[in-house]
């Protein structure tokens, strides 16, 4: 009897391999190409990266100005990349493609208290809500991004967000930088 199980036992494994083997063999499903091409099929999980460009400065009371925004005028700008499936962890099996980054999205918003007014693409000031719903806007540009407002914006606090999107549709988490125009 034992003879029997251990055989049958031997049996049961050899067809779990067979049919792994075969499965595994088998064509793979459709998998989604990296947008921006590169070559390859893989899955683009990995968000874009985007940056500040080099306008900050720290002024003499330790806040935060953007270069030409110290006056309420002037635009800001940044770069962004997008490393596709070739970002890090990116499965393996799959090939690397570089990604594209789709749009940048910019948000600008005057601090009032614990809420805050979105600031829309015409420099004109929203209704006052949570500082926790931005307004996003698209900024100019991927690589090389770049937002101009259109009319001066009055002293206050302000708070200005980034975030990229690449063309599989993966989001970069906002980023954020306080400032006050003078």
């Amino acid at each position: 009897m034992q003879r029997i199980l251990r055989l049958v036992g031997v049996l049961g494994a050899l067809a779990v391999l067979v049919v792994g083997a075969s499965i595994a063999s088998a064509s793979p499903g459709p998998v989604a190409k990296a947008a921006g091409g590169g070559g390859g099929n893989c899955n683009d999980r990995w968000p874009p990266r985007s940056n500040w460009g080099n306008g900050w400065w720290q002024n003499g009371n330790g806040g935060r100005n953007w270069n030409g925004w110290g006056d309420g005028n002037g635009s800001f700008d940044g770069n962004a990349s997008d490393h596709g499936c070739g970002g890090s962890g990116s499965a393996v099996g799959l090939s690397a493609a570089s990604g594209k980054v789709h749009y940048v999205r910019v948000a600008i918003d005057r601090i009032n208290g614990s809420n805050c007014q979105n600031v829309n693409s015409s420099g004109s000031f929203g209704a006052t809500t949570s500082c926790g719903n931005p307004h996003w806007m698209k900024a100019k540009g991927t690589s090389h991004w770049r937002f101009d407002i259109p009319k001066r914006l009055p002293a206050g606090r302000y708070r200005l967000r980034r975030s990229a999107v690449d063309a599989a549709g993966n989001r970069e988490r906002p980023a954020r930088m306080d400032l006050r125009i003078r």
